[in-house]
């Protein structure tokens, strides 16, 4: 396929299913007795869900995907997704598209319409366009494909792309914030700072973060909040969370703002990151699904906030640069050693009111009550927020068949019904 033409989302679609990135049970739950415990994957039947625990870096399956599985380019600066199901990456040796199973990349060498190597940021927009953010400037991938943006509209580094709800393209350069509409842009006054990242919060306002400065803007007037915060001088990345929380990304560590009914922000929690005489700047923010609040740092990896504690990833001790959650809800996260893939795990394990008894069986009624019978040859069924006994054991058993009969349950216990 030529580089610069768009892919077919017919084809693009195919690849991602068949690497698995997604093996949850979709047809209404599997339980399966093993040890002291059930293992369940997805939900079972009609019956209560066990009580929502913290989200656990233990929680999640990680993949690693760097050059031994084909990566051109380790150091990832910035993920996007667009429609068609692609991932692209913005790299140090140009924009690169990974379909799940191969890559292919998009440089000055193939592409002239990119200007450089280095790619700093990635972001699509409400019509699929993704914007370029690289070292030589701005540049668009259309339907037609790629569109630098003239150097006199945009000239030099940029850093991050944002679109308004109103449709405007934000720019974070070196040289402040720059406003348009794709064609034209103008900088935006009061916003004149080294710009790294954005935001939008629920009443629609653009946040900006920068070295020296971190502020918000409805396109015509620009709130500069820095005098919040007494430590932090540099803030690499800023994140809405919800309709009324802002997390930022500083040199000292990740703090959360909070929203009054006026949309006015206060410092709400911070989270330091350094520690040990040792400087972890948050570079990176990032959120998934279950809640936990995911930072990159420049030089501790990656950590994980759950609500009360902050945990460094295990095994992962490199820059990381950016995070993008997918449709899917798995977790890619940028790294100068390469792509990562966190997956939360299938299997949930029920322990809660069992004895510590071996599982033998497991059904469930017409209702979709799950029904576990023991080693022991105990019945027990899940009520709630854990297993409650139906049947007591007469003692050790070889098995302890179950079948639950509208009405009614069948057990077998010592070979007899």
């Amino acid at each position: 396929m030529n580089p610069v033409t768009a892919p077919n989302p017919a084809r693009s679609l195919r690849p991602l299913r068949s690497a698995a990135f997604d093996s949850r049970v979709s047809w209404g739950g599997m339980a399966v007795a093993l040890g002291l415990g059930i293992l369940v994957a997805g939900p079972v039947g009609a019956q209560p869900k066990p009580p929502a625990a913290r989200p656990t870096i233990e929680s999640y399956f990680r993949r690693i995907i760097d050059r031994e599985q084909g990566l051109p380019e380790v150091q990832i600066n910035a993920i996007a997704q667009t429609r068609d199901g692609y991932l692209w990456l913005g790299t140090r040796r140009g924009l690169v598209r990974y379909d799940g199973l191969a890559f292919t990349t998009y440089s000055p060498d193939n592409t002239p319409a990119i200007p450089g190597y280095w790619i700093n940021g990635l972001s699509v927009d409400r019509r699929d366009r993704l914007w370029i953010a690289t070292r030589e400037g701005l540049v668009v991938k259309e339907d037609t494909g790629f569109r630098r943006i003239d150097s006199s509209q945009v000239n030099g580094p940029t850093w991050d792309v944002l679109e308004d709800t109103q449709g405007r393209i934000w720019v974070a350069t070196q040289a402040g914030v720059l406003v348009g509409d794709g064609h034209r842009f103008r900088p935006l006054p009061g916003a004149a700072g080294y710009t790294y990242g954005f935001t939008r919060d629920s009443r629609g306002r653009v946040w900006m973060a920068g070295r020296g400065f971190l502020a918000f803007s409805d396109g015509d007037s620009v709130v500069d909040v820095t005098p919040l915060f007494r430590d932090a001088r540099r803030f690499f990345d800023v994140m809405a969370d919800g309709p009324d929380r802002i997390w930022v990304g500083t040199q000292v560590g990740a703090i959360q703002l909070a929203l009054n009914v006026e949309g006015n922000p206060t410092i709400a929690r911070m989270v330091p990151t350094n520690a040990d005489g040792k400087e972890r700047p948050v570079w990176s923010l990032g959120r998934t699904p279950d809640g936990a609040i995911w930072l990159g740092t420049a030089t501790d990896g990656t950590m994980m906030w759950d609500g009360q504690l902050l945990r460094s990833l295990p095994a992962n001790s490199e820059e990381t640069w950016s995070f993008l959650v997918d449709r899917r809800g798995l977790m890619w996260v940028g790294t100068a050693a390469g792509l990562e893939r966190y997956q939360q795990r299938a299997f949930t394990n029920l322990i809660t009111g069992l004895p510590r008894r071996s599982v033998w069986s497991v059904r469930a009624d017409e209702r979709g009550a799950m029904w576990a019978g023991l080693a022991n040859g105990a019945v027990y069924r899940w009520a709630k927020s854990g297993f409650e006994e139906e049947l007591p054991g007469p003692g050790t058993v070889t098995t302890v068949p179950i079948w639950p009969t509208p009405g009614g349950m069948l057990v077998a216990q010592n070979g007899r019904p």
